[in-house]
């Protein structure tokens, strides 16, 4: 019996955070009015993160961000996600993807962990699984 409950609970939370990918994956589509993969702040940080996948350095003062008067990088803004979205990619690009569509995968997979980690922390809590899954459904 304990077994049958554990594999229904497996299944149950892989089909919550295959949902969440799949929403994500709706969210995050290109949009169709503009030419530009990312906007706001998010172009920012694709800026360095592309940088990072080129194998080129981030620089100290970045004119392309901010012009004129250019931005301290390291001072004014916090970057690692760039480090790791820039290494990623240069590691897993043997299928020659289009690093925006990288980036929006890598978004799409990475949103969903935190189901996994409330999951077990609700589980871990309150000892209730129906719980846990409820509370992973919700932070999808």
């Amino acid at each position: 019996m304990v077994v049958r409950t554990n594999v229904s609970i497996a299944i149950t939370l892989s089909f919550i955070l295959i949902l969440g990918f799949f929403v994500r994956l709706n969210i995050y589509k290109r949009n169709t009015f503009t030419s530009t993969p990312f906007t706001n702040i998010n172009a920012f940080h694709y800026y360095f993160a592309h940088l990072i996948a080129k194998g080129e350095k981030i620089p100290e003062i970045s004119y392309k961000a901010q012009y004129p008067e250019g931005i301290y990088v390291f001072r004014t803004t916090s970057i690692f996600m760039e480090y790791v979205v820039g290494f990623l990619y240069r590691f897993f690009n043997r299928c020659n993807i289009p690093f925006d569509e990288f980036v929006r995968n890598f978004v799409r997979v990475f949103g969903v962990i935190p189901a996994i980690i409330v999951y077990f922390l609700t589980k871990s809590i309150t000892r209730n699984r129906i719980a846990s899954l409820a509370s992973s459904l919700f932070i999808q």
